[in-house]
Protein backbone atom coordinates (compact mmCIF):
# COMPACT_ATOMS: atom_id res chain seq x y z
CA UNK A 1 0.00 0.00 0.00
CA UNK A 2 1.13 3.85 -0.85
CA UNK A 3 0.61 6.46 2.18
CA UNK A 4 -0.13 9.61 0.90
CA UNK A 5 1.63 12.32 2.79
CA UNK A 6 -0.49 15.50 2.82
CA UNK A 7 1.43 18.86 2.73
CA UNK A 8 0.26 22.18 2.53
CA UNK A 9 1.72 25.03 0.53
CA UNK A 10 0.17 28.01 -0.47
CA UNK A 11 -3.51 27.02 -0.05
CA UNK A 12 -2.79 23.91 -2.07
CA UNK A 13 -2.34 19.87 -0.89
CA UNK A 14 0.04 17.95 -2.76
CA UNK A 15 0.71 14.47 -2.03
CA UNK A 16 3.98 12.43 -1.35
CA UNK A 17 3.47 8.91 -1.70
CA UNK A 18 5.18 6.15 0.86
CA UNK A 19 5.56 2.39 -0.30
CA UNK A 20 3.82 0.03 3.04
CA UNK A 21 3.68 -2.99 1.09
CA UNK A 22 2.53 -4.87 4.57
CA UNK A 23 -0.47 -2.28 5.09
CA UNK A 24 -3.66 -3.96 3.51
CA UNK A 25 -7.10 -1.64 3.09
CA UNK A 26 -9.72 -3.40 3.10
CA UNK A 27 -13.76 -2.88 2.44
CA UNK A 28 -15.47 0.38 4.36
CA UNK A 29 -17.58 -0.56 7.18
CA UNK A 30 -21.12 0.08 6.50
CA UNK A 31 -22.41 3.46 7.78
CA UNK A 32 -19.04 4.37 9.21
CA UNK A 33 -16.90 5.37 6.49
CA UNK A 34 -14.28 3.49 8.45
CA UNK A 35 -12.03 1.06 6.05
CA UNK A 36 -11.17 -2.44 7.33
CA UNK A 37 -7.77 -2.97 8.03
CA UNK A 38 -4.86 -5.15 9.51
CA UNK A 39 -3.33 -2.75 11.39
CA UNK A 40 -4.24 -0.56 14.48
CA UNK A 41 -3.63 3.21 15.42
CA UNK A 42 -2.07 4.74 18.47
CA UNK A 43 0.07 6.93 19.97
CA UNK A 44 2.38 4.70 21.16
CA UNK A 45 5.02 7.88 22.26
CA UNK A 46 2.84 10.57 23.38
CA UNK A 47 3.86 13.32 20.77
CA UNK A 48 0.81 13.41 19.62
CA UNK A 49 0.59 11.92 16.37
CA UNK A 50 -1.05 8.21 15.54
CA UNK A 51 1.56 5.53 14.91
CA UNK A 52 1.27 2.34 13.15
CA UNK A 53 0.97 -1.22 14.80
CA UNK A 54 0.98 -4.64 12.12
CA UNK A 55 1.09 -7.94 13.64
CA UNK A 56 5.22 -8.13 12.71
CA UNK A 57 5.68 -4.87 13.78
CA UNK A 58 5.45 -1.18 14.52
CA UNK A 59 6.53 2.10 12.94
CA UNK A 60 6.18 5.61 14.58
CA UNK A 61 4.90 8.90 13.12
CA UNK A 62 7.50 11.22 12.42
CA UNK A 63 6.18 14.59 10.54
CA UNK A 64 3.71 12.72 8.76
CA UNK A 65 5.90 9.82 7.38
CA UNK A 66 6.64 6.26 9.11
CA UNK A 67 10.34 6.32 8.60
CA UNK A 68 11.96 2.52 8.56
CA UNK A 69 14.40 4.56 11.22
CA UNK A 70 11.62 4.29 13.66
CA UNK A 71 10.57 0.60 13.09
CA UNK A 72 10.90 -1.54 15.70
CA UNK A 73 8.94 -5.64 16.84
CA UNK A 74 6.55 -6.51 18.79
CA UNK A 75 6.99 -8.18 22.35
CA UNK A 76 7.33 -11.65 21.65
CA UNK A 77 4.25 -14.26 21.64
CA UNK A 78 5.32 -16.83 24.47
CA UNK A 79 1.79 -18.36 22.69
CA UNK A 80 -0.66 -17.85 19.96
CA UNK A 81 -2.37 -14.59 21.38
CA UNK A 82 -4.97 -11.98 20.32
CA UNK A 83 -3.94 -8.34 20.80
CA UNK A 84 -5.74 -4.80 21.13
CA UNK A 85 -4.40 -1.15 21.96
CA UNK A 86 -6.16 0.81 24.06
CA UNK A 87 -4.34 4.29 25.89
CA UNK A 88 -1.47 3.64 23.77
CA UNK A 89 -0.70 0.47 25.57
CA UNK A 90 -0.25 -3.05 23.95
CA UNK A 91 -3.23 -5.66 25.72
CA UNK A 92 -1.87 -9.93 24.52
CA UNK A 93 -4.70 -12.02 25.65
CA UNK A 94 -3.97 -15.76 25.45
CA UNK A 95 -6.12 -19.03 26.32
CA UNK A 96 -5.09 -18.61 30.04
CA UNK A 97 -2.85 -15.45 30.02
CA UNK A 98 -2.47 -12.25 30.05
CA UNK A 99 -0.12 -9.35 28.96
CA UNK A 100 0.32 -5.47 29.30
CA UNK A 101 3.06 -3.99 27.34
CA UNK A 102 3.93 -0.26 27.01
CA UNK A 103 6.04 1.37 24.43
CA UNK A 104 8.77 3.76 27.16
CA UNK A 105 10.92 5.76 24.19
CA UNK A 106 13.28 2.60 23.27
CA UNK A 107 11.70 -0.73 24.08
CA UNK A 108 8.93 -2.45 25.47
CA UNK A 109 7.76 -2.44 29.11
CA UNK A 110 6.00 -5.34 30.17
CA UNK A 111 3.30 -3.74 32.52
CA UNK A 112 1.17 -6.55 33.70
CA UNK A 113 1.88 -10.25 33.19
CA UNK A 114 -0.79 -12.69 34.85
CA UNK A 115 -2.82 -16.00 34.52
CA UNK A 116 -6.32 -15.43 33.20
CA UNK A 117 -8.55 -18.02 32.88
CA UNK A 118 -11.44 -17.46 30.12
CA UNK A 119 -14.57 -19.21 29.00
CA UNK A 120 -13.96 -22.81 27.99
CA UNK A 121 -16.80 -22.55 25.23
CA UNK A 122 -15.33 -23.55 21.69
CA UNK A 123 -16.93 -20.41 20.31
CA UNK A 124 -14.88 -17.77 22.80
CA UNK A 125 -12.53 -15.52 21.21
CA UNK A 126 -9.28 -17.21 21.20
CA UNK A 127 -6.64 -17.27 18.24
CA UNK A 128 -5.36 -20.75 17.05
CA UNK A 129 -1.95 -20.67 15.63
CA UNK A 130 1.64 -21.82 16.69
CA UNK A 131 3.26 -20.88 19.67
CA UNK A 132 5.73 -18.07 18.85
CA UNK A 133 3.15 -16.86 15.93
CA UNK A 134 2.62 -13.31 15.36
CA UNK A 135 -0.80 -11.96 17.05
CA UNK A 136 -3.97 -11.70 15.81
CA UNK A 137 -6.02 -8.03 16.36
CA UNK A 138 -9.23 -8.51 17.77
CA UNK A 139 -11.27 -5.67 19.96
CA UNK A 140 -11.67 -6.99 23.32
CA UNK A 141 -10.76 -3.93 25.41
CA UNK A 142 -13.47 -1.30 26.89
CA UNK A 143 -13.98 1.00 29.47
CA UNK A 144 -17.51 0.41 30.43
CA UNK A 145 -17.38 1.78 34.54
CA UNK A 146 -15.33 4.80 33.55
CA UNK A 147 -12.21 4.90 35.29
CA UNK A 148 -9.68 5.32 32.75
CA UNK A 149 -8.36 1.65 33.12
CA UNK A 150 -9.81 -0.49 30.20
CA UNK A 151 -12.41 -3.92 31.03
CA UNK A 152 -12.05 -7.05 29.35
CA UNK A 153 -14.72 -8.72 27.02
CA UNK A 154 -14.64 -12.71 26.07
CA UNK A 155 -17.56 -13.70 24.94
CA UNK A 156 -19.38 -17.40 24.65
CA UNK A 157 -22.97 -19.50 24.38
CA UNK A 158 -23.30 -18.04 27.96
CA UNK A 159 -23.03 -14.53 27.42
CA UNK A 160 -20.85 -11.77 27.59
CA UNK A 161 -17.83 -12.35 30.03
CA UNK A 162 -16.38 -9.24 31.97
CA UNK A 163 -12.92 -8.76 33.56
CA UNK A 164 -12.19 -5.83 35.44
CA UNK A 165 -8.78 -4.39 36.92
CA UNK A 166 -8.37 -4.21 40.34
CA UNK A 167 -5.16 -2.85 42.37
CA UNK A 168 -2.76 -4.84 40.78
CA UNK A 169 -4.75 -7.65 38.14
CA UNK A 170 -7.24 -8.52 36.49
CA UNK A 171 -10.18 -10.53 37.67
CA UNK A 172 -13.42 -11.75 36.87
CA UNK A 173 -16.47 -9.09 36.83
CA UNK A 174 -19.39 -10.97 36.03
CA UNK A 175 -21.50 -12.68 33.39
CA UNK A 176 -24.12 -10.36 31.07
CA UNK A 177 -26.49 -13.41 29.70
CA UNK A 178 -27.80 -11.13 26.73
CA UNK A 179 -27.89 -13.21 24.03
CA UNK A 180 -30.86 -14.23 22.04
CA UNK A 181 -32.15 -17.92 22.02
CA UNK A 182 -31.24 -20.29 19.68
CA UNK A 183 -33.65 -20.64 16.51
CA UNK A 184 -33.86 -23.68 13.85
CA UNK A 185 -32.69 -22.64 10.30
CA UNK A 186 -35.21 -22.82 7.63
CA UNK A 187 -34.05 -25.77 5.60
CA UNK A 188 -35.07 -26.81 1.97
CA UNK A 189 -37.27 -29.98 1.57
CA UNK A 190 -35.03 -33.16 1.02
CA UNK A 191 -34.34 -35.60 -1.60
CA UNK A 192 -36.90 -38.43 -1.25
CA UNK A 193 -36.29 -40.65 -4.34
CA UNK A 194 -34.58 -42.66 -5.19
CA UNK A 195 -34.47 -44.28 -2.09
CA UNK A 196 -30.78 -44.39 -1.97
CA UNK A 197 -30.25 -40.97 -1.59
CA UNK A 198 -32.44 -39.87 1.77
CA UNK A 199 -30.46 -39.14 4.36
CA UNK A 200 -31.52 -38.20 8.01
CA UNK A 201 -30.67 -34.24 7.97
CA UNK A 202 -30.30 -32.90 11.59
CA UNK A 203 -31.99 -28.78 11.54
CA UNK A 204 -29.07 -26.26 11.85
CA UNK A 205 -29.75 -24.03 14.90
CA UNK A 206 -28.14 -20.27 15.04
CA UNK A 207 -27.99 -17.04 18.01
CA UNK A 208 -26.98 -14.59 16.23
CA UNK A 209 -26.92 -10.64 17.54
CA UNK A 210 -24.72 -7.54 16.89
CA UNK A 211 -23.25 -5.71 20.69
CA UNK A 212 -22.06 -2.54 21.48
CA UNK A 213 -20.19 -1.97 24.37
CA UNK A 214 -20.11 1.79 25.72
CA UNK A 215 -19.38 3.08 29.25
CA UNK A 216 -22.16 2.45 31.57
CA UNK A 217 -24.16 0.30 28.44
CA UNK A 218 -24.72 -2.11 26.68
CA UNK A 219 -26.86 -3.02 23.45
CA UNK A 220 -27.95 -6.21 21.97
CA UNK A 221 -29.21 -5.99 18.26
CA UNK A 222 -31.29 -9.02 16.97
CA UNK A 223 -32.30 -9.90 13.83
CA UNK A 224 -36.49 -10.90 13.92
CA UNK A 225 -38.33 -13.75 11.50
CA UNK A 226 -39.99 -10.99 8.90
CA UNK A 227 -42.13 -11.63 5.89
CA UNK A 228 -40.36 -12.14 2.17
CA UNK A 229 -38.70 -9.23 1.32
CA UNK A 230 -38.88 -7.78 4.59
CA UNK A 231 -37.08 -7.97 8.10
CA UNK A 232 -37.63 -7.01 11.94
CA UNK A 233 -35.05 -5.62 14.42
CA UNK A 234 -35.05 -5.45 18.26
CA UNK A 235 -32.68 -3.30 20.23
CA UNK A 236 -32.39 -3.64 23.67
CA UNK A 237 -30.22 -1.19 25.10
CA UNK A 238 -29.44 -2.08 28.90
CA UNK A 239 -27.70 0.13 31.89
CA UNK A 240 -24.49 -1.29 33.35
CA UNK A 241 -23.47 -0.95 37.27
CA UNK A 242 -21.13 -2.15 39.51
CA UNK A 243 -22.68 -3.84 42.62
CA UNK A 244 -21.00 -3.86 46.35
CA UNK A 245 -19.19 -6.93 45.17
CA UNK A 246 -17.46 -4.75 42.03
CA UNK A 247 -19.47 -7.23 39.64
CA UNK A 248 -21.58 -5.62 36.63
CA UNK A 249 -25.01 -5.91 36.58
CA UNK A 250 -28.09 -4.72 34.05
CA UNK A 251 -29.85 -1.83 35.99
CA UNK A 252 -32.60 -1.59 33.66
CA UNK A 253 -33.61 -2.38 29.95
CA UNK A 254 -35.20 -0.14 27.29
CA UNK A 255 -36.35 -1.99 23.90
CA UNK A 256 -37.32 -0.99 20.57
CA UNK A 257 -38.80 -3.88 18.52
CA UNK A 258 -39.31 -2.31 14.87
CA UNK A 259 -41.73 -2.63 12.41
CA UNK A 260 -41.44 -4.79 9.17
CA UNK A 261 -38.86 -2.82 7.28
CA UNK A 262 -36.88 -3.43 4.26
CA UNK A 263 -34.70 -5.99 3.90
CA UNK A 264 -31.92 -3.48 2.60
CA UNK A 265 -32.09 -1.43 5.51
CA UNK A 266 -30.45 -2.23 8.73
CA UNK A 267 -29.85 -1.05 11.68
CA UNK A 268 -27.17 1.94 12.93
CA UNK A 269 -26.29 5.04 14.48
CA UNK A 270 -26.61 8.01 12.47
CA UNK A 271 -27.01 10.29 15.58
CA UNK A 272 -26.75 10.45 19.42
CA UNK A 273 -30.50 10.28 20.35
CA UNK A 274 -32.40 7.45 22.07
CA UNK A 275 -34.59 6.69 18.32
CA UNK A 276 -33.15 3.64 16.67
CA UNK A 277 -32.17 4.59 12.88
CA UNK A 278 -32.06 2.19 9.55
CA UNK A 279 -29.98 2.94 6.98
CA UNK A 280 -28.99 0.91 3.40
CA UNK A 281 -29.35 1.00 -0.37
CA UNK A 282 -30.39 -1.17 -3.20
CA UNK A 283 -30.21 -0.53 -7.06
CA UNK A 284 -33.45 0.03 -8.84
CA UNK A 285 -33.92 0.21 -12.65
CA UNK A 286 -35.43 3.78 -13.84
CA UNK A 287 -38.70 3.73 -15.36
CA UNK A 288 -38.56 7.02 -16.88
CA UNK A 289 -35.30 6.84 -19.24
CA UNK A 290 -35.68 6.10 -22.91
CA UNK A 291 -33.71 2.79 -22.04
CA UNK A 292 -33.83 1.57 -18.36
CA UNK A 293 -30.60 3.05 -16.15
CA UNK A 294 -29.45 1.57 -13.16
CA UNK A 295 -30.55 4.04 -10.08
CA UNK A 296 -29.12 3.81 -6.75
CA UNK A 297 -31.25 4.23 -4.01
CA UNK A 298 -30.04 5.41 -1.01
CA UNK A 299 -32.32 4.86 2.71
CA UNK A 300 -32.27 6.19 5.72
CA UNK A 301 -35.15 6.50 8.78
CA UNK A 302 -33.94 9.05 11.58
CA UNK A 303 -37.49 7.73 13.35
CA UNK A 304 -37.40 4.30 14.24
CA UNK A 305 -38.45 2.87 10.67
CA UNK A 306 -42.19 4.75 10.53
CA UNK A 307 -40.77 6.58 7.66
CA UNK A 308 -37.78 6.39 4.74
CA UNK A 309 -35.95 9.18 2.84
CA UNK A 310 -35.07 8.13 0.28
CA UNK A 311 -32.23 9.73 -2.27
CA UNK A 312 -32.12 8.33 -5.79
CA UNK A 313 -28.91 9.06 -8.34
CA UNK A 314 -28.62 7.60 -11.72
CA UNK A 315 -25.30 5.73 -11.44
CA UNK A 316 -22.95 3.53 -13.80
CA UNK A 317 -23.51 0.10 -14.11
CA UNK A 318 -23.99 -0.94 -10.19
CA UNK A 319 -21.69 1.60 -8.86
CA UNK A 320 -21.21 1.65 -4.94
CA UNK A 321 -20.50 4.85 -3.19
CA UNK A 322 -17.47 4.36 -0.94
CA UNK A 323 -19.57 5.43 2.05
CA UNK A 324 -23.42 7.02 1.93
CA UNK A 325 -22.63 8.15 5.37
CA UNK A 326 -20.15 10.52 7.03
CA UNK A 327 -20.29 13.02 9.93
CA UNK A 328 -18.90 15.25 7.45
CA UNK A 329 -18.98 19.06 9.70
CA UNK A 330 -17.85 16.91 12.57
CA UNK A 331 -21.33 18.12 15.04
CA UNK A 332 -21.78 14.20 15.88
CA UNK A 333 -24.36 13.46 13.42
CA UNK A 334 -23.98 11.14 9.99
CA UNK A 335 -24.33 13.19 6.88
CA UNK A 336 -25.79 11.48 3.85
CA UNK A 337 -23.46 11.11 0.96
CA UNK A 338 -25.51 10.47 -2.56
CA UNK A 339 -22.73 10.21 -5.83
CA UNK A 340 -24.04 10.07 -9.12
CA UNK A 341 -23.08 10.02 -12.92
CA UNK A 342 -23.56 12.42 -15.61
CA UNK A 343 -23.03 10.04 -18.38
CA UNK A 344 -26.54 9.08 -19.58
CA UNK A 345 -28.26 12.67 -18.95
CA UNK A 346 -27.92 13.20 -22.57
CA UNK A 347 -29.68 11.80 -25.41
CA UNK A 348 -30.04 8.10 -26.11
CA UNK A 349 -27.75 8.73 -29.21
CA UNK A 350 -25.70 11.31 -27.15
CA UNK A 351 -25.14 8.46 -24.33
CA UNK A 352 -24.53 5.52 -27.05
CA UNK A 353 -21.60 7.43 -28.20
CA UNK A 354 -20.00 8.13 -24.73
CA UNK A 355 -20.32 4.55 -23.62
CA UNK A 356 -18.69 3.95 -26.92
CA UNK A 357 -15.72 6.53 -27.02
CA UNK A 358 -15.52 8.59 -24.13
CA UNK A 359 -13.03 8.02 -21.59
CA UNK A 360 -14.38 10.70 -19.30
CA UNK A 361 -16.93 10.10 -16.78
CA UNK A 362 -18.96 13.44 -15.09
CA UNK A 363 -19.43 12.94 -11.55
CA UNK A 364 -21.57 14.56 -9.13
CA UNK A 365 -21.17 14.14 -5.15
CA UNK A 366 -24.03 15.76 -3.19
CA UNK A 367 -23.28 16.21 0.97
CA UNK A 368 -27.14 16.27 2.42
CA UNK A 369 -26.36 17.68 6.27
CA UNK A 370 -28.18 16.04 8.91
CA UNK A 371 -30.60 18.51 10.63
CA UNK A 372 -34.23 18.73 12.66
CA UNK A 373 -34.57 14.87 11.90
CA UNK A 374 -33.86 14.56 8.21
CA UNK A 375 -30.89 14.81 5.48
CA UNK A 376 -31.17 18.05 3.10
CA UNK A 377 -31.53 21.63 3.37
CA UNK A 378 -27.77 23.45 2.69
CA UNK A 379 -26.70 20.55 0.10
CA UNK A 380 -23.29 20.79 -0.79
CA UNK A 381 -22.71 19.68 -4.91
CA UNK A 382 -19.17 18.78 -6.18
CA UNK A 383 -19.16 18.10 -9.88
CA UNK A 384 -15.70 16.62 -11.18
CA UNK A 385 -14.99 14.66 -14.31
CA UNK A 386 -12.73 11.52 -13.60
CA UNK A 387 -10.65 9.98 -16.56
CA UNK A 388 -10.85 6.40 -16.93
CA UNK A 389 -8.08 4.15 -19.20
CA UNK A 390 -10.66 2.66 -21.62
CA UNK A 391 -14.54 3.42 -22.65
CA UNK A 392 -16.69 1.70 -21.09
CA UNK A 393 -17.60 -0.73 -24.21
CA UNK A 394 -13.75 -1.99 -22.98
CA UNK A 395 -13.79 -2.30 -19.84
CA UNK A 396 -10.64 -2.09 -17.69
CA UNK A 397 -9.17 -1.32 -14.56
CA UNK A 398 -10.08 1.80 -13.58
CA UNK A 399 -13.95 1.73 -14.36
CA UNK A 400 -13.97 -1.66 -12.51
CA UNK A 401 -11.99 0.75 -9.19
CA UNK A 402 -14.83 3.63 -10.29
CA UNK A 403 -17.93 0.77 -9.79
CA UNK A 404 -16.48 0.06 -6.65
CA UNK A 405 -15.95 3.67 -5.61
CA UNK A 406 -12.37 4.16 -5.24
CA UNK A 407 -11.83 7.16 -6.61
CA UNK A 408 -13.87 9.32 -4.56
CA UNK A 409 -13.03 9.78 -1.00
CA UNK A 410 -15.00 11.57 1.29
CA UNK A 411 -13.64 10.23 4.81
CA UNK A 412 -10.50 12.23 5.64
CA UNK A 413 -10.30 15.55 7.33
CA UNK A 414 -6.92 16.20 5.39
CA UNK A 415 -6.20 19.63 6.65
CA UNK A 416 -7.49 19.33 10.35
CA UNK A 417 -10.43 22.12 10.31
CA UNK A 418 -13.10 19.86 11.11
CA UNK A 419 -14.69 18.89 7.57
CA UNK A 420 -14.00 16.21 5.68
CA UNK A 421 -12.32 16.94 2.46
CA UNK A 422 -12.51 15.61 -1.04
CA UNK A 423 -9.98 13.61 -2.69
CA UNK A 424 -10.27 12.64 -6.25
CA UNK A 425 -8.30 10.24 -8.65
CA UNK A 426 -9.02 12.35 -11.62
CA UNK A 427 -6.86 9.47 -13.75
Amino acid sequence: MLTLVALLALGQISFEPQPLPQVRVGPVTPFTGQPTTNYLQADLNGDGALDLILPEYFNLQEQGRFPESKRGPLPPCDSAVEADLFGGKLYYRGRSTLQIHAWNGGSWNLELAQSLERPGDDISFSPEGPAGSVPMFRRFTCDLDGDGAPELVDLDTDGVHLYRRGETEYGNAGMLAVFPTTVVNRSGPQTIWPPSERQLVLPEQRMSCRLLLSEHALSVIIDLEGAEGRARFRRDDLGLKLDDERQFVITGTQSFTSDEVPDHVRPCFLNDDAIPDYAGSHWVLSDVAPVPMPVHETWASLDGGKTFQIERATTFHNFRPYTSFVDFDSDGDQDMIVEATGFFELGLRESINQYLSSKIIPHTIRILPQAEGRFGGGDLVCEVSLEIDAPPVSPGPMLARYQAGELVNLTGDLNGDGFRDLACRRR
